[in-house]
């Protein structure tokens, strides 16, 4: 039994250390020609999976990128984020609206 354990217990370590890939969706009502929302796709969808391995993780992150509008409308990616449409968005706010404290946020899950 004990051999059984020790056996089980290196296994598991052996899982815990494989690496994931990880499939997420980068999205927004509005084109990539707008600043804020093309550095989504050349800041963050482009730099992830480099951050990763200069933290030394082997995990890597797969995107689908879907702008101007492609999944979505104005003011939606909210309700797109909670209904897991997409993972991640720019969220469009006027200052003054309710959802001004959700703009810094980049998933709702």
């Amino acid at each position: 039994m004990k051999h059984f354990i020790s056996a089980a217990a290196i296994s598991l370590a052996g899982v815990a250390a494989q690496a994931e890939t990880y499939e997420l969706t980068m999205a927004s009502s509005h084109p990539t020609v707008l600043p804020w929302v093309g550095q989504l796709s050349t800041l963050v969808v482009a730099e992830t999976n480099n951050r990763l391995e200069a933290m030394g993780s082997e995990d890597r992150v797969e995107w689908t990128e879907a702008y101007g509008g492609s999944l979505y409308g104005f003011k939606d990616t909210l309700e797109a984020v909670g209904d897991g449409l997409t993972d991640a968005g720019w969220v469009g706010t006027l200052p003054g609206q309710f959802s001004v404290t959700f703009n810094r946020m980049t998933s709702l899950c």
